[in-house]
């Protein structure tokens, strides 16, 4: 997997101060896609263990991150899913309060049994849709994108809004 960017100090994609990895690589090509950089697979740099240790290290010692977001591209794609889930896998052994986002063009039934999800608190899910544009959601772009809990989905087997966050 390669990734564009990690960005410290976010409070834009997700609540609360985190820290977003920025992954290479996404098929949706949504149009009004405002990171056309990061569809090319190849673009960026490689995802390497030094590069996880990073981000692993950075959420142990700054206290005030709460979360981690994984964008992208398209961090459930076939090419970057054993990196992610890896990467969240550490996190929740050695962070467990940190929070876990991710946003897919996927919509939930097409992703919810990825092995991204054990490890996922909230999922931003469904592409990007210019003529549904609203600049007042919360988290989204789009009305036609949910903002799930995905760990109460799991339970009920079925897509729970996270109500707390919208």
């Amino acid at each position: 997997m390669n990734y564009i960017k990690i960005t410290e100090c976010d409070i834009m994609n997700g609540n609360g101060v985190g820290i977003v990895l920025w992954v290479s690589g996404c098929r949706c090509h949504c149009e009004g896609c405002y990171n056309q950089e990061s569809w090319d697979f190849c673009a960026g740099q490689p995802f390497t263990k030094e590069t996880e240790e990073y981000i692993v290290n950075l959420l142990k010692n700054k206290p005030y991150y709460t979360r981690i977001t994984l964008s992208g591209g398209h961090p459930f794609e076939p090419e970057n899913e054993q990196a992610c889930e890896e990467l969240c896998g550490k996190i929740k052994q050695e962070c467990p309060n940190v929070k876990i986002w991710a946003y897919s063009g996927f919509y939930w039934d097409k992703i919810k049994n990825s092995p991204i999800m054990k490890y996922t608190d909230v999922l931003v899910d469904g592409p990007f849709i210019a003529a549904q544009y609203d600049e007042n959601l919360k988290w989204r772009g789009s009305s036609n994108q949910s903002v799930i809990d995905v760990q109460k989905s799991i339970l009920k087997n079925e897509k729970v809004i996270a109500e707390e966050l919208i």
